[in-house]
């Protein structure tokens, strides 16, 4: 970035900044990865624009990358996300097969330690899909024709009359 040295923990950061209630040329100073002071400074009006970045809760995927791609793909697409001004993330999973999914959850948290610094900050993750998976199997527990008292007397005992296939 032109006019700045974030590479310290101690760092200057010039531009057109955007605040609030205006955008002020000047100076950001960061002390210990926070803002500690804006100083006016005329002479940067015609610097990059500085703004707080944006976080996305909810990202399949960015940039021509898969969350679900393994860490390759998630350090593409962070890098790709900070390109466009988003400075933190989740990535999220499609609905898949559990296996998948845990599959997805191992990957994101070996790679977290290892996401690039050049890049937004993965937040954790998002398992998209169990919830409604949840809810559908409760619709079919609750909508199948059963003579009384033999509805299943557990979320345990449904899923396995589902898995068993013994639910229409």
């Amino acid at each position: 970035m032109a006019g700045s040295d974030t590479t310290s923990p101690s760092a200057k950061v010039g531009g057109r900044l955007v605040l609030e209630d205006r955008i002020l040329p000047g100076w950001l100073r960061i002390e210990d990865g926070r803002i500690v002071a804006v100083e006016p400074d005329a002479a940067k009006s015609g610097g990059p624009y500085i703004c707080p970045g944006c976080v996305d809760t909810h990202v399949h995927g960015w940039g021509g990358y898969d969350a679900m791609g393994g860490p390759d793909a998630l350090s593409g697409m962070a890098r790709a996300l900070l390109r466009h001004g988003i400075t933190a993330f989740l990535p999220t999973a499609v609905a898949a097969p559990l296996e998948t999914l845990v599959a997805f959850a191992d990957d994101v948290r070996g790679w977290t330690s290892e996401a690039p610094a050049d890049g937004a900050e993965p937040l954790g993750f998002n398992l998209e899909g169990l919830v409604e998976a949840s809810i559908n199997l409760l619709r079919r527990v609750r909508t199948e024709a059963r003579p009384p008292g033999s509805a299943p007397s557990s979320a345990d005992e449904a899923a396995g009359a589902a898995a068993a296939g013994k639910m229409p």
